[in-house]
């Protein structure tokens, strides 16, 4: 008899995240079309109500299977490894191996989301990429990564399709811990940094389809030529144009911080509100106040700045993302 084959697909999520998580999910279930699904969720701080309500969501769409991994019960803060927005629930991906234990189950490829992806398009097309690690490049500047530990490309950690296989064989996790005991780099954004300097040469790249960022939405014409130029980013005008025209993953992330679900600002408000109004239909969204609201009232020159952060030098560049990282820091506790 035939063994089953199964659609195995990863979250992690603290409690502050619980209805964005929801919606992500809804979009996968929704427009994702891939079949017995098997979603795995790393949490951090669910309660029972959050439990049972992913739980109901993923069972109401059929034979789906759903299996969950508190955090606390694993200590890979042990690794010395920064938090993110004072929390660890976004570098237990990197840790996937130990906290699944994919073997027990026979997972052979899983793929990783982040929980502000949404699912926009069919997914089983991502079978041909089975075989190998795979992810997104990042659409950063090229003198961040170039820089880091002397990477040739950098990618996108939000939308990642792992062969559990090679991620056992080659000890890949072997190499993050190692990584973080040395402590040789100085980092960013750190399971991002983290497993761009690990994996290194072994990641492979997806087209962009599978994981667009906001800015794509936000520069047109000229200016989207001109934001994506190859000189100086890591992704081109022509690869975010080609991800245009076939969008399968949305990467919902915020501009200076500002979400989706807060304001029609960012350019993936409409599409993201359908779905976490979806899986909860009385969302409230919170005022923005200070810089924030400032930046809505002033769309034009926030794209301005974005343009010239682009053609800056390398050393103010590093300052203004020194400063975006302390405010974004300071201001996002309670967040993936």
């Amino acid at each position: 008899m035939e063994r089953k084959k199964y659609s195995d697909v990863l979250f992690t999520a603290n409690k502050g995240y619980i209805d964005i998580l929801l919606a992500s999910i809804y979009s996968l279930l929704l427009n994702g079309e891939l079949k017995n699904l098997r979603i795995h969720i790393i949490s951090d701080g669910f309660d029972n109500y959050d439990y049972k309500r992913v739980e109901e969501l993923i069972t109401s769409f059929g034979d789906n299977e759903v299996y969950f991994y508190p955090l606390e019960e694993y200590d890979i803060s042990k690794h010395n490894i920064p938090d993110w927005h004072g929390t660890q629930i976004s570098n237990a991906r990197l840790f996937f191996g130990d906290i699944l234990k994919p073997y027990k189950l026979n997972i052979e490829n899983l793929l990783y989301l982040d929980a502000d992806t949404i699912t926009v398009g069919n997914l089983d097309d991502l079978e041909k990429y089975k075989n190998k690690l795979h992810a997104v490049k990042d659409a950063c500047l090229n003198h961040y990564y170039k820089t880091l530990d002397g990477l040739s490309s950098y990618f996108n950690s939000g939308v990642i399709y792992f062969n559990v296989n090679e991620w056992m064989e080659n000890d890949y996790q072997g190499r993050v811990v190692k990584l973080l005991e040395d402590n040789r780099i100085n980092l960013s954004y750190p399971d991002q940094d983290i497993f761009n300097c690990a994996i290194r040469d072994d990641i492979n790249s997806l087209p962009v389809k599978y994981n667009i960022p906001p800015h794509a939405y936000m520069f047109k014409g000229n200016m989207r030529k001109i934001y994506f130029n190859p000189l100086f980013r890591n992704v081109n005008h022509e690869e975010i144009a080609d991800a245009l025209g076939d969008p399968r993953i949305i990467h919902t992330y915020g501009l200076s911080g500002i979400k989706p679900w807060q304001t029609t600002f960012n350019p993936y408000h409409d599409e993201y509100m359908k779905y976490i109004t979806g899986v909860n239909p009385d969302f409230q969204v919170k005022q923005l106040d200070g810089f924030k609201k400032i930046v809505t009232m002033l769309p034009f020159i926030y794209k301005g700045m974005l343009i010239a952060r682009t053609y800056m030098n390398e050393p103010a560049e590093k300052y203004v993302r020194a400063l975006s990282l302390k405010y974004h820091h300071s201001n996002n506790k309670n967040c993936q």
